[in-house]
């Protein structure tokens, strides 16, 4: 197996590094409704509206409106299956979550090593156990299925957007 890297930056990628420069500036993720498409944002970063429609807005309840009471509860559910694929995207370059039985898992396991990716593989349970621990990974990506494909720490999906990354040369063979 060769070593894995991007062809060029993946638009993910390029979307962390603005938002990962918000965060850096305010503390907070950046969110930008359609109105800041060009101009400041919420936080008077200035944008322009190619980064704007980069962003990918997706709704997460706010803490504000978590009771107190409950937070820690929110905040720690199933936190140690978040940890440790945290703890394995930093320690790989390319990383596959998945489930056993689950033909799409193998497939795109498959594809990887057709194209030379070496890939680090973390299984949680089957269709019949660890699902609720599995509920946390897809809150935590909010990617909705198995398998999730990492590189470089950035999600690129399943197996037909790998598989489509390959075809285009952006994910495959490396020197």
């Amino acid at each position: 197996m060769r070593n894995f890297r991007l062809s060029q930056p993946h638009s993910a990628v390029r979307r962390l590094n603005y938002c990962g420069d918000i965060i850096q500036k305010t503390g907070s993720w950046p969110l930008v409704p359609a109105k800041y498409a060009a101009g400041s944002d919420q936080n008077g970063v200035r944008i322009n509206s190619k980064k704007a429609m980069a962003l990918m807005p997706r709704p997460v309840l706010d803490e504000s409106r978590i009771h107190p009471a409950i937070r820690s509860l929110v905040a720690d559910h199933h936190s140690a299956i978040v940890q440790t694929v945290q703890e394995a995207l930093k320690n790989h370059a390319v990383v596959v979550i998945g489930m056993a039985q689950n033909p799409v898992v193998k497939a795109v396991r498959k594809d990887l090593t057709a194209a030379g990716v070496a890939y680090f593989y973390l299984e949680f349970g089957s269709y019949f156990s660890q699902w609720r621990q599995r509920t946390a990974l897809k809150m935590w990506t909010g990617w909705p299925t198995f398998p999730m494909v990492f590189a470089d720490g950035v999600l690129l999906g399943g197996a037909q957007d790998v598989k489509a990354l390959i075809a285009s040369g952006e994910l495959g063979k490396r020197a």
